[in-house]
């Protein structure tokens, strides 16, 4: 019987990893479908409700306070009925269950709020359809993915032998439990990030646009801007998750089976990314299996994927990946079909073949602060502005990185070293390298950017004046979709926005807070503190190429976003 060679082995994963990724890409289509759905009947809903009450396209705050009239009243509340009988039915959230009973039981309700009680239901049952649609796809993606890669390899081997099938309840402890480096489970990234994001937008630009008496055009086009956002980062989510499972499903497979070594394969064309490039080829032992630095994903919409990996002492009379529940084996063809070979192999258990798949889950993820690293090197190709790119790629280079056992993510300039804490991301590593990029060329020390950042503040303190107001509420007034609620009814900006906040918590000396700032006491007080912060924010927005982020930072710090890129090129000459 003649031995399968390494190209085979490679071909044959590229084949079903392409054919799973494109799983994916169809749920991914899927859910741009969804989405444009649910604005589409959301602006269905503004529309009919303005020809409805609306006198000459505009309609006063006034007018939209005054309360329904009994019919109004009656067919409203049908609505909600009708909305808590589905929720009931489809598990939508409780919290928004509970509002919706709220509303029921109130005997008198504003044009405006049943408007957003409306609009939100297409936001709530949107999400929990999504919550629902990723857990099956997943599901399925990560049996697919272990039963594909065991009949490659019995296929491969012309050998057959019967073994357990997933358990559902085994199965559900390792989708449900959080995997990523932040501990933060799939259902609270999308209610706890995108729901909110999306509700407190609609109800702005409701209220806003009441306010001052606007046709609805500008709300719709608005909320159509933040669901477009909104759907682009779930769908991100999504095939994370997806490469994730599909790599860790992988990873049993190999170690069920017995194979000791594993070997990166990458789709090498135009697309494929410089990390990716050189990950391929390359072969580790099982044991050192982990994603994000030996094995993919080594970052978002990755392609690599793994084989088995043999030394040329390997002979098929070995059978080592022919580990079986009943060590029974039998010759197969060649030619089999993947149907038929399921059907013959694949035998109901009341558990998983063998191991705790959760321990091999947090097996993983043993150097967070290696893979947030490398999740740092991957996203920094991405980054437009060449200069940057540059500037950090050599910065990272000078640096060693630990975890840090502090409040938060330092960098130390006597020892070189960025600490980072486990809940970092890839755009605190950014932070932290313009800081030390800071300390190299010492652009705060002398003196560069401070006289800018001070312009700005007077200019911001004259703005707010015009507007009869303080600077942070000229903030609020000017930018109120950068804006959200938080639990304990704080305003505060959403997290992307977080280097402006410092920024001018730093300007105003710590009088000023929206939501984030160095709070630590005498913190603005320090050598260079407010140059320093500015210089190592401004490196992180940039890393993280925020159109929208980017254009409020011109907006609010003209001269010193000016400065800064300035001195960036001038740096790179």
């Amino acid at each position: 019987m003649a031995r399968k060679n390494r190209d085979y082995w490679r071909k044959r994963s590229e084949q079903v990893q392409e054919s799973l990724l494109n799983k994916s890409d169809i749920y991914a289509a899927d859910l741009e479908r969804q989405y444009k759905l649910a604005m589409t009947e959301i602006q269905k809903e503004i529309e009919v409700w303005y020809k409805r009450f609306a006198k000459n396209n505009c309609i006063s705050y006034a007018e939209a306070k005054r309360l329904l009239n009994t019919n109004e009243l009656k067919e409203f509340r049908w609505n909600v009925d009708d909305y808590i009988k589905y929720g009931q039915k489809n598990a939508v959230n409780p919290y928004w269950m509970e509002e919706l009973e709220n509303a029921s039981a109130k005997v008198h309700i504003t044009r405006l709020e049943a408007l957003k009680l409306q609009v939100q239901q297409h936001v709530e049952t949107l999400i929990g359809n999504q919550l629902d649609d990723t857990d099956n796809l997943i599901r399925n993606l990560y049996k697919e993915t272990y039963y594909r890669n065991v009949f490659e390899l019995q296929k491969g081997f012309n050998t057959g032998f019967t073994f357990a099938a997933f358990n559902e309840n085994e199965l559900d402890k390792v989708l449900s439990k959080p995997w990523t480096i932040d501990g933060i489970e799939f259902s609270k990234r999308i209610w706890g990030e995108y729901r909110p994001q999306l509700v407190e937008t609609l109800h702005t630009q409701l209220t806003q646009t009441l306010i001052q008496g606007k046709a609805p055009d500008k709300a719709i086009q608005v909320i159509v801007s933040k669901f477009n956002t909104t759907r682009k980062k779930a769908a991100n989510l999504v095939m994370t998750e997806s490469a994730y499972f599909s790599s860790l499903s992988r990873n049993d497979c190999y170690r069920d089976l017995g194979i000791e070594e594993f070997e990166n394969v990458a789709t090498l064309d135009t697309k494929t990314s410089d990390t990716c490039q050189t990950m391929d080829g390359t072969h580790f032992p099982l044991s050192e299996y982990e994603v994000h630095v030996t094995a993919p994903p080594f970052h978002n919409y990755c392609r690599t994927t793994t084989c088995p990996y043999f030394n040329d002492e390997f002979t098929i009379g070995e059978k080592r990946a022919a580990r079986s529940i009943n060590d029974k084996t039998e010759y197969i063809p060649g030619n089999i079909k993947y149907r038929e070979w399921k059907k013959r192999y694949v035998k109901e258990s009341s558990k998983l073949d063998e191991g705790d798949l959760l321990d091999k889950v947090k097996s993983l993820f043993q150097n967070p602060t290696k893979s947030k690293v490398n999740e740092f090197k991957n996203e920094l190709e991405n980054v437009q502005n060449e200069d940057v790119k540059k500037l950090l790629s050599q910065s990272e280079e000078r640096v060693n990185f630990a975890k840090s056992t502090k409040k938060s993510s330092y960098f130390n300039k006597d020892e070189k070293m960025v600490y980072l804490k486990d809940n970092a991301d890839s755009s605190t590593v950014a932070h932290e390298l313009f800081h030390e990029i800071d300390n190299t060329y010492q652009i705060s020390e002398s003196g560069m950017i401070i006289n800018q950042i001070e312009s700005d503040y007077n200019r911001l303190k004259n703005m707010a004046l015009g507007y009869g107001k303080e600077i942070d509420e000229m903030i609020y007034s000017k930018y109120p979709n950068i804006f959200y609620t938080n639990d304990f009814n704080k305003t505060i900006v959403y997290k992307e926005y977080r280097g402006i906040s410092d920024i001018i918590h730093g300007m105003t000396n710590g009088k000023i807070d929206l939501g984030y700032g160095h709070r630590q006491k005498g913190y603005w007080n320090g050598e260079n503190a407010l140059a320093k912060e500015t210089w190592a924010q401004y490196g992180r927005m940039l890393y993280e190429n925020n159109d929208d982020v980017l254009k409020v930072l011109q907006e609010l710090f003209p001269e010193t976003t000016s400065e800064i890129n300035r001195i960036l090129k001038e740096m790179i000459k």
